[in-house]
C-alpha cells in the first residue's frame, strides 16, 4: 500500500488540488492536513483521500502536519496499526509530480534497504556555520546522474516504510516548520540513510504561490527558524562525511 500525505493551507487550496491530481493514479491512499481550510474542497472527496482533516478539528499543526498520519499517538483514526511494508509519501502542495514518481521511489526504497528517500535533499558541510550557509542542495527540479547519499531530506518529496519510521510530532519534531531538519535528524539517529533519488532535469516541477505569505514556511520568523535549526542539527552530530556530486547551475533552494 502507498499512501501519500500533505500539509497545506487554505490560500494555496488550487496547487493542492493539482498536486493530489498528479499523485491519484500511483498511490493507494491520500491523507491531507487542511491548516486553515473552512471546509474540505471539493476534490478531495474522492475514493482514494482517506482523511482530509480540518485544522479546526485537530488543531494548527504547519508543515509538519505531513508527518500526522504516522504518528501513531496523534492520529487514532490511523489502520490499527499501519503494516510495516506501508510505503509513506510525504509531498508538498506546490509540487507537480510526473507519472512514474511513486514507482521510482519505491524502487530506491528497494536498491537501499533499511533507508529512505527523496528527490530534494541536503549535504551538511564543515564547520557547521549555519543551516542556510552550511549545506549543499540537491534541487527537486535539478537532475541527478546517480543517487546520492544526503544528511537532509526536503520532505516535500519523502519517501519511507512506516516500519522504518515510527516519528512522533511531540518527541521529534522540536519546533513547527522545521520539519525537513526533524526529518535530517530522526533518520541519523535510527541509523537510516537517506538518499537523493537519480532522476531527469525538471523531474518534479514547481508551481507558482498563490502570493506572499501563501506557503506554510513564511509563517515563521526565518532567522529564529534558522537559528534553531542549526542549533539542532549540532545538538544531532556528528555527521558523516557525504561526498556531493559536481555542482549544477544553481537553483534556489527551498
Amino acid at each position: 500500500m502507498i499512501v501519500a500525505t500533505c500539509a497545506s493551507l487554505a490560500s494555496r487550496e488550487p496547487l493542492l488540488r493539482r498536486a493530489v491530481e498528479s499523485l491519484l493514479a500511483q498511490v493507494d491512499a491520500v491523507i491531507c492536513y487542511l491548516n486553515g481550510y473552512l471546509k474540505v474542497p471539493a476534490f478531495l472527496h474522492h475514493p482514494k483521500v482517506l482523511y482530509a482533516v480540518l485544522s479546526a478539528e485537530a488543531g494548527w499543526r504547519g508543515a509538519e502536519a505531513k508527518f500526522w498520519p504516522w504518528d501513531g499517538d496523534l492520529f487514532r483514526a490511523a489502520p490499527a496499526p499501519w503494516a510495516p511494508d506501508t510505503i509513506g509519501l510525504t509531498f508538498d502542495d506546490d509540487l507537480l509530480f510526473p507519472a512514474d514518481y511513486a514507482r521510482r521511489m519505491v524502487a530506491a526504497l528497494d536498491a537501499h534497504p533499511g533507508s529512505v528517500a527523496c528527490a530534494h535533499g541536503s549535504i551538511l558541510t564543515e564547520p557547521l556555520v549555519g543551516w542556510r550557509a552550511s549545506r549543499r542542495c540537491l534541487h527537486f527540479a535539478q537532475g541527478l546522474a546517480a543517487a546520492t547519499r544526503v544528511h537532509v531530506p526536503g520532505t516535500g518529496t519523502l519517501a519511507f516504510r512506516v516500519g522504518d519510521w515510527p516519528i512522533s510530532l511531540r518527541r521529534d519534531v522540536a519546533w513547527s516548520h522545521c520539519d525537513d531538519i526533524a526529518a535530517g535528524i530522526f533518520a541519523h539517529r535510527r541509523g537510516l540513510e537517506v538518499w537523493s533519488v537519480a532522476r531527469p532535469g525538471r523531474w518534479i516541477q514547481p508551481q507558482r504561490p498563490a502570493g506572499p505569505g501563501s506557503s506554510i514556511a513564511s509563517q515563521r520568523i526565518v532567522a529564529r527558524v534558522d537559528e534553531m535549526e542549526t542549533r539542532l542539527l549540532r545538538e544531532a552530530g556528528p555527521w558523516p562525511v557525504l561526498e556531493a556530486p559536481p555542482p549544477q547551475r544553481r537553483a534556489a533552494c527551498r
